[in-house]
């Protein structure tokens, strides 16, 4: 369980702030007026998944809250994975038309 807890599984090229709500101030950053840097490489990932799924996506939402934690430069372990997003992320889809 340990080696596969120290398993890199990807590269930050820079520092990942997150905030919930958009224009907090960070700990460790200046005012995030987009919110959290995170969530949308999450929301990049799951779009990613979607199109390898042939489910031709047009739009993907990722819950801010879901991310929990920053990452910072560098490699990025499996346990970090599991700190920054601690709860099972499952893909959903709908069919939905612009007047629903």
């Amino acid at each position: 369980m340990e080696d596969l807890k120290k398993q890199i599984v990807g590269q930050a090229a820079g520092d990942l702030h997150h905030t919930r709500i958009p224009g907090d101030t960070h700990s460790t950053a200046d005012v995030l007026e987009h919110g959290s840097l995170i969530a949308p490489v999450v929301r990049q990932s799951m779009f990613g998944k979607a199109q390898k799924s042939n489910l031709e996506p047009d739009i993907v939402i990722q819950n801010a809250g879901g991310v929990r934690v920053d990452i910072f430069k560098g490699d990025v372990a499996s346990s970090k994975v599991k700190e920054f997003l601690p709860n099972a992320t499952t893909l959903v889809t709908a069919h939905i038309t612009g007047t629903q």
